[in-house]
């Protein structure tokens, strides 16, 4: 059974009408009514009803057509796809990154994927932890970048490490420690700390509440919700935001001062995630550029 063979078997078919079919595949009536006889002498049974008035599908004819139908389509995708990876047709690379998380710990590694996969469509957009993992794994996300903490008990997650970081403290200029740039954590006893709230970063407010613990206290916990949101409240002088230590924090606001958290068990984990079963090709790709970034 040839593929032109088919083709004219479907269009006979969706038109039940040979002159129409023949028009749709450039050739005569007489070829394509010759092609449906042999392919009906070549399975051993008659796919069309013929008289003077219509042409109708046998049983047999509309089951051969369903599965045809399906089969031409399947074999089409696999073609697509197989051309898109030979020329390298643009491709696309979901990314998302958490609120909890400045953008640094992902944009550094973009530029650096697109130099070497400049055809592929990126974009990325910012979530809550818990609405990120959720959208990973409904297929709305190929790559998220993510706090450690927040991937604990998802075995349909894998995840590499991206980054690890210290702890810069921001708070107002007004705050009684805002003139030290070296704080041990056993000094912020006294103070209100801004967190990762327990609705939306369970992971990371149950880690962050166990570090402190290790630390020799019971925290007084401020919960936010975003990046943004600590840092407004440490310019209200509301309470001292924990950011990872990358070197974008200070440079955004003059209006907060900065110190390095030591004597600490904190500590920033990011991790890039992914769905086991994704197999979208560019996320391979993703985590070798992030592995050679993290070796240089």
């Amino acid at each position: 059974m040839h593929s032109r063979t088919i083709k004219c078997f479907i269009s006979v078919a969706e038109s039940l009408n040979f002159t129409k079919a023949a028009h749709e595949n450039f050739v005569t009536q007489t070829t394509i009514s010759r092609q449906i006889a042999s392919l009906e002498e070549e399975l051993g049974f008659s796919l069309f009803e013929r008289n003077t008035v219509k042409v109708v599908l046998t049983p047999a004819g509309r089951s051969l057509y369903c599965d045809l139908k399906r089969i031409v389509k399947e074999c089409d995708a696999v073609i697509s796809k197989a051309k898109e990876i030979s020329t390298n047709i643009k491709g696309t690379l979901k990314l998302g990154y958490s609120t909890d998380l400045g953008p640094k710990c992902i944009l550094d590694i973009i530029p650096i994927f697109q130099d070497l996969n400049n055809n592929v469509k990126i974009t990325l957009n910012q979530e809550t932890p818990i609405n990120l993992i959720s959208q990973l794994q409904n297929g709305s996300y190929d790559i998220i970048a993510i706090l450690t903490p927040e991937l604990h008990n998802y075995k349909d997650i894998v995840s590499v490490p991206a980054c690890r970081y210290n702890i810069l403290l921001a708070m107002s200029k007004n705050h009684p420690l805002a003139t030290r740039s070296e704080i041990p954590s056993k000094d912020l006893r006294n103070y209100k700390i801004c967190t990762a709230s327990k609705r939306d970063a369970p992971g990371m407010y149950e880690y962050a509440l166990e570090a402190f613990r290790k630390d020799g206290y019971e925290p007084a916990l401020l919960e936010t919700d975003t990046y943004e949101s600590q840092k407004l409240m440490a310019i209200l002088g509301e309470g001292i935001a924990f950011y990872p230590d990358t070197g974008e924090i200070s440079e955004k606001d003059h209006r907060l001062s900065y110190a390095h958290l030591t004597e600490t068990h904190h500590s920033y984990s990011i991790d890039y995630a992914w769905l086991q079963d994704n197999k979208n090709i560019y996320i391979k790709k993703f985590i070798d550029t992030v592995d050679a970034f993290n070796d240089r």
